[in-house]
């Protein structure tokens, strides 16, 4: 894969776990001790995001660092994958699934509701 490429898909994955958190540029940034401008080179691909920072930045999404730099893989989709490797009953599977999407449902609401009281503050 050509350099460029990948540090673009990579931005765009770090773009899309940033705005699921309902976070702007500058909030992330600064929980990392970085810059707006920072935040925007590593999301667009035009500054190469240094290892140690990729490893905070999985961390705090809960995901990890392979699941950051493969094309477009959502969370949700990195946990079917491993639920998939568990060797589970399918019931046990099925509940599992409508678990995590009950809970995303309920975190991008509880996101929503912080937009919504910050824009209003």
């Amino acid at each position: 894969m050509d350099e460029k490429i990948f540090y673009k898909n990579l931005g765009q994955n770090l773009k899309h776990l940033r705005k699921a958190k309902g976070m702007t540029q500058d909030q992330f940034g600064s929980l990392f001790g970085l810059t707006k401008s920072a935040i925007v080179n590593y999301e667009t691909g035009i500054r190469k995001i240094p290892i140690d920072l990729l490893y905070q930045i999985a961390m705090f999404h809960g995901v990890t660092i392979d699941s950051l730099i493969c094309k477009k893989q959502t969370i949700e989709e990195v946990m079917k994958s491993e639920i998939g490797k568990m060797q589970l009953e399918q019931h046990e599977e099925d509940v599992l699934i409508n678990f995590l999407q009950a809970f995303n449902g309920l975190k991008e609401g509880m996101n929503h509701g912080k937009s919504i009281n910050q824009k209003q503050k």
